[in-house]
Formats: C-alpha cells, structure tokens, sequence
C-alpha cells in the first residue's frame, strides 16, 4: 500500500529525477533553471535541456535520454 503513486505517475518519474540530479551534479544548475520561476515552470514542459560545449557527446546523450518528456521514451522504460 505504500508503494502506491499518485494518479499519472509512475516509476519512470524516478528516472527524469535521476537526470535532474546528474545534471545539476556536473553542471551546477538544474536543467530548466532560471530565476524567473513561471519562465522556469515553462521551459520544463515545453522545451530541451541546453548543455554545456565542455560536456562530453556521451554525457549529453545520457542526460537526454534520461530527460526525455515522453514516459514511454525515456531511458529505464521497459
């Protein structure tokens, strides 16, 4: 009973947060940031993570795939 998640979520959620978390470890700042919070609210469902030139073509993929929109998309779907 405590595994349960509310209405449109699902385990796959786990997975965006992960490259939320890895993002930010190697960048700094959360994938979406800006200070201004609805641009911010905005930019999270309507857009693509920008990343940094430094980073590396793998690194990129990963995070992309990991901060895929789609559920059904996303790395760790099975």
């Amino acid at each position: 009973m405590g595994n349960e998640l509310p209405d449109g979520y699902n385990t796959m959620i786990d997975f965006y947060s992960l490259g939320v978390l890895l993002y930010e470890m190697l960048v700094g700042l959360p994938p979406f940031y800006d200070p201004n919070k609805m641009k911010m609210f905005n930019t999270i469902l309507n857009k693509e993570p920008k990343f940094p030139s430094s980073m590396s073509i793998k690194t990129k993929d990963l995070l992309s795939k990991l901060l895929e929109k789609d559920p059904h998309k996303r790395l760790g779907n099975y």
